[in-house]
């Protein structure tokens, strides 16, 4: 028998409970072709706050790649002002960032609250954990293991028979702030495994 150990982490930190709206916040694209555009990204990046999405940081920008990086909305007229004064080219792959994120949340009225598809706020992936586990006892159990930073419990999902010295696979969800897929994908699996 395979057993499945599912650690259900969703660590909904950052921009949801920090007060960011991002209304208006664009991602840019910048093409750096040699180190002049290197070395213009660093000076953009020491007057403006630049949240780098590709590479991590502006230290690890490399001659003939992309940067792609968000910039708050007021200071999008700057930021295009200042690449196109230095001839670097650039394109806007997201023009309001806001728009985007809430394209992410399911808007259908759903009885469960539940959407596989879509981002589920932290209190709904906790109280699918809970019906999961109840609705197949014999085969979910959810125990408590831990707090997230902001103070939130963190399940462990073990979907299996019982048994000893049987197969498993670990699968963590949720580890970084930005990801809503892994988390969605993890409770595929299990509705996937337990019907």
């Amino acid at each position: 028998m395979l057993a499945f150990l599912i650690l259900v982490t969703v660590t909904l930190a950052s921009a949801h409970h920090s007060g960011e709206h991002f209304e208006g916040d664009k991602v840019f694209r910048v093409h750096v072709e040699d180190e002049n555009h290197i070395s213009l990204l660093h000076e953009l990046a020491s007057t403006k706050q630049m949240d780098f999405w590709k590479p991590d940081s502006v230290t690890q920008i490399k001659p003939h790649s992309t940067v792609d990086f968000r910039i708050k909305a007021e200071d999008t007229v700057a930021v295009e002002d200042f690449l196109g004064q230095n001839r670097l080219q650039y394109e806007v792959l997201i023009s309001n960032l806001r728009s985007m994120l809430e394209a992410q949340f399911d808007s259908r009225v759903r009885a469960t609250g539940h959407s596989y598809e879509k981002y589920n706020q932290w209190e709904t992936i906790e109280a699918w954990t809970e019906q999961v586990a109840s609705e197949n006892p014999d085969l979910i159990s959810r125990s408590a293991i831990g707090t997230t930073f902001l103070g939130n419990t963190i399940y462990l999902l073990k979907v299996g028979k019982p048994g000893s010295d049987k197969p498993a696979i670990f699968m963590d969800c949720g580890f970084h702030a930005r990801e809503w897929i892994s988390p969605a994908f993890c409770q595929w699996f299990v509705r996937e495994v337990s019907m």
